[in-house]
């Protein structure tokens, strides 16, 4: 992916894809508004071109089918050639790999396949050399039902402080609640199954994903602990900055009530003549699962412990939320650096169509002193090289992403197809990422 932030670029496009007739563009003081309340002015993120890495598939230097960071350090001098300002590597923690690396079952190690954190540690000091910074995948919804906390917890039982760090429910009547899984079906997985135990009847666990993606329970210090934790060591290595995974997530509403559009929500049946992207776009909110006022008390902690530990740290907000308005709530001075623009990503190839997100995009973000992004394509996505090219009557829009689940549970890799590319339909492919 190539995650644009720079406002020349910007410029550019806006004047090269408007009619002739149209005004100039002008930016107008609330552009800006907010910068006077910030200290990251001159922080090097602001107009920087970002790289997406997905580290399976990019290069592979030993031969084993499976990409690698050595391939990655054998291409470093590729990347300085593209002129990129920072690389994001793609999760490359120890994974079951359900979802294509983000079912996380260890975040402070490398995932053998990929090699040793020693080899890591080099490809930092190469990329840093070159002046491209490393910005990695930080995975806080939720873990694989592989990671040591999950295996305790199921192993401890109801009511113990090992169950209290995901989110566990006793419900007699079938699930506590009626929310769905991003991925199909309920979002509630029984317990009694998985331990065959008689005290585990009637309890389950939340999964706005894949049953083997668990949710943290981030009412819990220790999760808390966990991920400050995250943030010093990956830092201390070297890391310039992270992108949020569902960073809109963490945080669900209180007393977890159902969802007003039950476990359709993210299947919502279109008008005639009308696209589901289009139709879910209409709706109000994201529901009771997403985007609730105390996810920002996280990343206010969060922007706290990286300013003790660093200097210009990016925070990217993975944040699926109805609006530019919504996103900019993300990147306020002490919360994130910036949101994908994910308005900007689905936006048709037409010149009034992208005046317009490029308009409220630098109007809203501005009036936080944030930059906005101009995000072109990344793994849940048809890559854009190839989506701009395609006949405008070809679905494509807006790729596999949360806009489109019946797709993206198509594209979720599954046993025997770990090494090999998933298709999700005509023109949709996930994985693997080329370089």
């Amino acid at each position: 992916m190539s995650l644009l932030s720079s406002f020349l670029l910007l410029s550019h496009l806006a004047a090269t894809l408007r009619p002739d007739q149209d005004p100039p563009m002008t930016l107008t003081s609330s552009c800006f508004q907010g910068l006077a309340s910030r200290t990251d002015t001159d922080a090097w993120w602001r107009d920087a071109v970002i790289y997406q890495i997905y580290p399976r598939s990019f290069a592979d230097a030993n031969g084993d089918g499976i990409g690698d960071i050595q391939g990655i350090r054998e291409h470093v001098d590729y990347l300085a050639a593209l002129g990129v300002d920072a690389v994001w590597l793609s999760p490359f923690y120890p994974s079951p790999q359900v979802d294509a690396g983000y079912d996380v079952s260890d975040y402070f190690s490398l995932d053998p396949e990929y090699g040793t954190l020693a080899e890591l540690d080099a490809l930092i000091s190469d990329l840093h050399d070159v002046g491209i910074r490393v910005v990695i995948d930080l995975v806080p919804n939720h873990s694989s039902d592989q990671h040591e906390w999950f295996r305790a917890a199921l192993e401890a039982g109801p009511g113990s402080p090992e169950r209290d760090r995901y989110i566990f429910r006793h419900s007699a009547d079938g699930a506590p609640n009626n929310w769905g899984s991003l991925f199909g079906g309920p979002a509630w997985q029984p317990v009694e199954p998985l331990t065959g135990r008689s005290q585990d009847q009637d309890w389950y666990y939340l999964h706005l994903f894949a049953a083997e993606q668990p949710d943290f329970n981030w009412s819990n210090e220790d999760v808390h602990e966990h991920f400050r934790t995250f943030l010093r060591f990956w830092v201390e290595r070297g890391i310039d900055g992270f992108r949020v995974d569902v960073a809109h997530g963490l945080v669900k509403a209180e007393g977890l009530p159902d969802d007003d559009l039950g476990p359709d929500r993210w299947n919502v049946v279109a008008a005639e003549g009308e696209d589901a992207a289009a139709a879910r776009d209409k709706l109000p909110d994201v529901g009771p699962a997403f985007n609730q006022p105390g996810v920002h008390d996280i990343y206010r902690e969060w922007r706290s412990v990286l300013n003790e530990v660093g200097t210009d740290i990016l925070l990217v907000a993975e944040a699926w939320v109805p609006t530019e308005a919504d996103a900019a709530l993300y990147v306020r001075a002490d919360e994130m650096s910036q949101a994908f623009n994910f308005p900007f990503l689905g936006a048709g190839w037409d010149a009034a169509e992208l005046r317009r997100v490029i308009d409220v995009s630098l109007s809203e973000y501005g009036a936080v002193g944030a930059p906005a992004t101009w995000v072109l394509s990344n793994h849940d996505v048809v890559r854009h090289a190839s989506r701009l090219a395609y006949p405008a009557e070809m679905d494509t829009d807006p790729g596999i992403g949360p806009k489109d689940p019946p797709a993206r549970r198509r594209a979720r890799p599954g046993p025997g197809s770990r090494r090999h590319p998933v298709h999700a339909g005509p023109a949709r492919q996930r994985l693997p990422l080329p370089r």
